[in-house]
């Protein structure tokens, strides 16, 4: 993808996530919020962002649009949270949001490049399986991020992307233990009966996760593998 072509897509994403967090609020009512934290941004240049009409857009406005709609600013780069697929950088595939999300606030140090290469079974074509909340690797853990947002009424943002932290969380709790029970299956150890219970659970918990992603309005799609083609993924 051509660097012009990129920051434009970068720039749409970025209208499509105002659109989505400010629900149904007016460009103006924006305008005037971004107004009372001391950087106005004009009603006209949050609709022409918000439409994706304006290219680029500075950091400075990004911060105060999102303070102005009370959710954290890596929101607005990457909506639909979790699986929401998006552009990150030029050269790779589109990402999910979530491993996005994860990159830029310093969860993980691997950039994310869009898909685990997988053989298809029929065929054996390459496919592109896009990494999903189920299926994280490379994890770097750091506690949770505070926002500087009030507690006692975060903003679906704010809960999807907590719930969304548990959900990972839990998935990498979840993956030790099929390797343990895949470790011992293949030692010649039947720990079926001792392992199964947890996973179970640990499924439950994804799961129940993952519902209130989807009640909240969060993206909990799982893509499709997609056929690779030569010069896919990184450049």
């Amino acid at each position: 993808m051509e660097s012009i072509e990129w920051v434009e897509n970068f720039t749409r994403q970025m209208g499509r996530a105002i659109d989505i967090a400010r629900e149904k609020h007016s460009d103006q009512w924006i305008s005037d919020k971004t107004q009372l934290h001391g950087h106005p941004i004009s009603r006209t240049a949050i609709s022409e962002y918000r439409r994706g009409v304006r290219k680029t857009m500075p950091v400075t406005d990004w911060l105060v649009i999102a303070a102005a709609l009370e959710v954290p600013p890596v929101s607005l780069l990457f909506p639909e949270v979790p699986n929401g697929l998006v552009t990150l950088l030029p050269n790779h595939l589109e990402v999910a949001a979530f491993d996005a999300v994860e990159w830029v606030s310093g969860e993980r140090q691997t950039v994310p490049v869009g898909a685990d290469v997988l053989i298809g079974m029929e065929d054996g074509d390459l496919l592109a399986m896009h990494t999903k909340i189920e299926y994280l690797q490379g994890r770097v853990e750091y506690p949770d991020p505070q926002f500087d947002l009030s507690e006692n009424d975060p903003s679906k943002q704010v809960k999807i992307l907590k719930l969304a932290r548990e959900a990972a969380a839990l998935s990498d709790r979840l993956s030790g233990q099929l390797s343990e029970l895949w470790a011992a299956l293949t030692q010649g150890q039947n720990r079926i009966d001792d392992l199964t219970p947890l996973i179970e659970t640990l499924q439950r918990q994804i799961d129940n996760c993952m519902s209130q992603i989807a009640e909240l309005g969060g993206n909990v799609e799982k893509p499709d593998p997609v056929e690779l083609s030569d010069g896919d993924g990184e450049g």
